[in-house]
């Protein structure tokens, strides 16, 4: 019985994962297989490298409806908010670490439990944990480099007249240190490597991630239909950004909320079952059984699936009105 539940639970996050990150099973044990073999490098690249492309292709429109591209955009900010993607740790490079550390808790769990169940069940169940975590450990720098990237975006749309070149090589000297290289990158680019605007524009909105989406598409059309008076349009992003920054506000007061009832429940939970067990007499050998190790697993996952999915809904797109101010 224990078995069959934990299985099907198991099937269960397996396509919930699926979903979140577009991973599937075979071509990650593919991935794992190279990286033992000495040829991950090449492989994650040559990964990279599609998953950029896909992205490139996709409308923006496509790319709000995309778990795998919020997925990757999710990753790339805490990985710049870190400083890992300045050190050359990507996206593919993460995702696979994480999981070889989940695979490897597993492991030793499974050895000393003797389960086949849990080795087969605790990697579903441990990576989107992580990730979870990760998110609500990585939201304060997030929002730090957010906030930065938006007074990059308001400098650089007020002086567009002579181009997105111009207005970055006069302007970037006085962004915050953090995300200035970005923007010394994207100048490079186009002078000493002679890349095309409009490419070292896409590479640029790939390094910063996805709020520089809209703001990079229209400096595109821009270079290319540069003409008097059309730079007023990019007032509509400074107009936006103090919108988004009022709105992050609110998500900041919402999410503290939210998370600090959670944890209250939980320790109210995890008191109560101490409090029985040791002071009730209640009889701990209950908990030995099949059905009190299917209870006991179903009340983890139980408390662990409320959390991620708490930080799934703070992590999606929030509606922001001005009566919300």
């Amino acid at each position: 019985m224990e078995n069959i539940v934990l299985a099907g639970i198991g099937i269960l996050a397996y396509f919930f994962m699926r979903t979140l990150t577009g991973l599937k099973i075979f071509p990650l044990l593919h991935e794992i297989l190279t990286a033992l073999t000495g040829s991950a490098v090449k492989s994650t690249t040559q990964f990279r490298e599609q998953t950029a492309v896909t992205f490139r292709r996709m409308s923006l429109d496509e790319k709000r409806k995309s778990m795998k591209y919020r997925y990757y955009c999710f990753i790339n900010e805490v990985l710049a908010a870190f400083g890992l993607k300045q050190r050359g740790i990507n996206v593919e490079g993460f995702t696979m670490s994480l999981i070889a550390i989940v695979i490897a808790i597993s492991i030793v769990i499974a050895l000393v439990t003797s389960s086949v169940a849990y080795a087969l069940l605790l990697p579903i169940i441990l990576l989107p944990t992580f990730i979870a975590l990760i998110f609500l450990g990585s939201r304060m720098r997030v929002r730090k480099r957010k906030i930065e990237l938006l007074d990059a975006m308001d400098i650089l749309c007020a002086v567009m007249t002579d181009g997105i070149l111009k207005a970055v090589k006069e302007n970037y000297a006085q962004f915050p240190i953090d995300i200035q290289e970005y923007f010394k990158k994207f100048v490079s680019n186009i002078e000493l490597l002679n890349m095309s605007v409009p490419q070292a524009v896409q590479e640029l909105n790939e390094d910063i991630g996805s709020l520089y989406d809209e703001f990079c598409d229209s400096v595109i059309t821009y270079e290319a239909n540069r003409a008097r008076g059309m730079e007023t349009l990019f007032n509509f992003y400074i107009s936006e950004n103090g919108k988004t920054q009022a709105r992050d506000r609110q998500i900041k007061r919402l999410s503290d909320s939210a998370n600090m009832d959670y944890f209250a429940s939980l320790l109210v939970i995890i008191l109560f079952g101490v409090f029985s067990s040791v002071f009730l007499g209640g009889d701990s050998s209950l908990w030995a059984t099949p059905l009190g190790k299917v209870v006991i697993v179903l009340l983890i996952l139980g408390a662990v699936g409320v959390f991620i999915y708490i930080q799934y809904l703070l992590s999606k797109p929030f509606i922001y009105t001005e009566k919300d101010n």
